[in-house]
């Protein structure tokens, strides 16, 4: 299986190739096995149609360019603001402008996508699930600026990207003032979903606490070990929130047993709660949390922990508040 995992990667490696370098008119089953340097036919073993090899090419452009972990680290350890909202915007660019290729084959799928509806699925799919899952980490990172702000940076860095890597109205302008405006124009002055109250909750039954890891669907790497929890909606109090937060996150339905008090992270206040599941429980199981329409934005892989091991192994703090429940 990793072989074949390894070969695959290596022919929607080659089909980026040919994408970037001759166009979506180039990009032909036969093409991608001469430029891999594979037998005649073995793209076709693999990506039995054109829009199955055009699915490959855009998952391969997702791992491609995924961020370095190193960058992630740092950029967490930073408090939620406009800046870092600048900063991470700055290292996607740098990531797209430094793989060419990538961009431009990206481009081109886009434009395919325009001409061939079979096609234009496969990519409307793709660019969705993309789009659900920047919303999601912007909501869970406590950055300024929500969906519609989201989609228009979706928007203005297409342009931008395009600009940059054809023919550029202005080459003398710098790419990183260019973002500063951009980031100054389109984010509200104060961050929308970063002040907003949070809650956490603690699914307990028969001594084990419900944790979850949860990853995008595109591709990128996943989380560490948390509970489920969210951001208040506007005008809710937070006892609903933590009840629907759990819905969204795991299926489940819960009651509040009793709030386990307030704490402070990241400047954003926090409300923890102690809830039980209403019903019996499956023992591990997998959970699409879906946004608008049917685009799954995060898949949960959610399983019982022993509380005093749950004490230990999450991550963000939480397993602080497990001591008044053990």
């Amino acid at each position: 299986m990793a072989r074949n995992d390894e070969r695959r990667a290596a022919l929607a490696d080659a089909a980026l190739r040919v994408l970037a370098r001759e166009g979506t008119r180039g990009l032909t089953h036969r093409a991608v096995d001469a430029e891999a340097g594979v037998p005649t036919g073995t793209a076709s073993n693999y990506f039995r149609n054109r829009p199955a090899l055009i699915a490959a090419v855009a998952d391969r452009i997702t791992v491609r360019l995924s961020p370095e972990q190193a960058t992630l680290d740092e950029l967490s350890a930073r408090p939620p603001s406009r800046e870092l909202f600048a900063a991470y915007l700055r290292d996607i660019v740098r990531r797209l402008t430094l793989h060419r290729d990538l961009a431009l084959a990206l481009f081109e799928l886009r434009l395919e996508a325009g001409r061939r509806a079979e096609i234009a699925e496969v990519i409307g799919r793709w660019l969705r699930a993309g789009f659900e899952a920047d919303v999601a980490f912007n909501e869970q990172a406590g950055l300024p600026g929500g969906r519609a702000e989201i989609a228009l940076f979706h928007y203005a860095l297409d342009g931008l990207l395009l600009d940059r890597l054809t023919t550029s109205i202005d080459p003398d302008t710098s790419t990183d003032d260019v973002m500063q405006a951009l980031v100054d124009g389109l984010l509200p002055d104060a961050p929308a979903a970063g002040t907003r109250p949070r809650v956490e909750a603690y699914v307990v039954r028969d001594g084990s606490v419900l944790v979850f890891t949860h990853r995008p669907t595109t591709g990128s790497e996943g989380s560490g070990l948390q509970i489920p929890g969210g951001t208040l909606h506007d005008g809710e109090e937070p006892a609903d929130a933590v009840v629907r937060e759990v819905h969204e996150e795991t299926g489940l339905a819960v009651e509040v047993v009793a709030p386990l008090g307030t704490a402070t992270r990241d400047g954003r206040e926090l409300h923890r709660f102690h809830v039980r599941p209403i019903g019996p429980v499956p023992q591990a199981w997998d959970h699409d949390e879906k946004g608008d329409g049917d685009a799954v934005r995060w898949t949960f892989n959610l399983f019982w922990l022993p509380i005093p091991v749950a004490r230990h192994a999450l991550d963000f703090g939480m397993g602080e508040p497990l001591d008044r429940l053990a």
